[in-house]
């Protein structure tokens, strides 16, 4: 989880520095920058919690409880 946490933050902090950069410049390439590194935290979050939910399955269905 701890892992996930540093991704999420290490994606999302970059791309709101773009957001900021582009509102100062006007430049359209940091606008660029910054929908692309949301775009790829939306798709590490999917996939962490699908995995996440993948395990949780096997573990109710496959791992017995004693």
């Amino acid at each position: 989880m701890v892992v996930a946490r540093l991704l999420v933050l290490a994606l999302l902090v970059p791309a709101l520095l773009c957001f900021a950069l582009y509102a100062f410049t006007g430049n359209e390439r940091f606008k660029g920058y910054g929908v692309r590194l949301v775009r790829w935290t939306v798709i590490a979050l999917v996939v962490f919690f699908v995995g996440l939910g993948a395990i949780m399955l096997w573990q109710l269905v496959v791992v017995p409880t004693t």
